[in-house]
């Protein structure tokens, strides 16, 4: 069995990079959005189904208030959290594909295969270049259903409490 060349070794190592962080991409972005999809439900739930209680209502709303407040806290954070990760995973899988790209008229051998890290990812730092080239252009796909997806959990929480002091 032959064995592999450098450039085929940076090649495959390329592309399971891209693998990985497109499945991880798609991960973060279904985490996210499932976690909107159950704080909307609950939210609903507790929006049609809510019935102040005759009795200490101050109390209860103060209460009702405050867990509002911290679960509406956790599923905001969570789904940021989510969201910019999906966004790191997006930017190495960018880098990958024009690597790739540009490799499919002439491979260079001048590649900077030194350790390098982006984030918390370690990587060769032709990689961790080619990803600073692509972060410094703002993308409008990935911001929009950032702050769309944020936006919802926000309203859906102004929502929750007029609901629940009125």
């Amino acid at each position: 069995m032959a064995e592999l060349t450098q450039e085929e070794h940076i090649r495959e190592y390329v592309n399971t990079m891209r693998q990985h962080f497109a499945t991880y991409h798609n991960h973060k972005e279904n985490m996210s959005y499932l976690a909107t999809t159950f704080y909307i439900t609950g939210a609903g739930v507790l929006l049609t189904q809510y019935k102040a209680p005759t009795i200490n209502k101050l109390i209860y709303q103060i209460c009702m208030s405050f867990v509002v407040v911290i679960l509406s806290l956790i599923a905001f954070f969570f789904v940021k959290w989510q969201l910019i990760r999906r966004d790191i995973a997006n930017d190495i899988v960018s880098a990958c594909d024009n690597l790739r790209l540009s490799w499919l008229s002439r491979f260079t051998n001048k590649l900077n295969l030194s350790p390098a890290t982006y984030k918390w990812i370690v990587m060769p730092q032709f990689l961790a270049d080619e990803i600073q080239t692509i972060t410094s252009r703002p993308s409008e796909t990935t911001i929009l259903p950032k702050m769309a997806t944020l936006t919802a959990i926000l309203i859906v929480f102004c929502v929750l409490v007029v609901r629940i002091l009125t």
